[in-house]
């Protein structure tokens, strides 16, 4: 493998959410510009989504139906990323920081319950011009 145009024969790596850990010392995420090799075996602890937001869509699928699942989704991640950009460019957050979900689940659901079809709509007209 090539770690910043250093090879090393073999070695093991471990990736954490602001380093790269190998044998040979610790790289800082920002100091690592070019990462290239093989692998036969691979890790990944964790899963990106848990299953507590799993169930947060499940239960706002029983209260909305299909329709607003559908809305939900995209309106959360819309609004998580707005809000995650956000706080990064003004500084509260660092790029590497956890973000949870369910809060904007939640606020989809809710701009659903509210005002989702008339945004539906109008986002139809827009594609469609009618």
């Amino acid at each position: 493998m090539t770690i910043n145009d250093r090879s090393f024969p073999t070695a093991d790596l471990s990736f954490y959410y602001d380093r790269l850990e190998t044998v040979h010392g610790t790289i800082s995420l920002t100091d690592l510009h070019a990462l290239e090799g093989r692998t036969a075996y691979a890790e990944f602890p964790r899963e990106a989504m848990g299953l507590g937001d799993v169930k947060l869509i499940a239960a706002i699928g029983a209260f909305t139906g299909w329709a607003g699942v559908l809305f939900t989704i995209p309106a959360a991640s819309v609004f998580g990323a707005i809000f995650g950009i956000g706080t990064m460019l003004i500084g509260h957050r660092e790029w590497s920081s956890k973000i949870p979900f369910g809060p904007y689940l939640a606020i989809g659901a809710i701009l659903w319950l509210f005002c989702g079809r008339e945004f539906l709509a109008w986002y139809m007209r827009l594609l469609f011009g009618s």
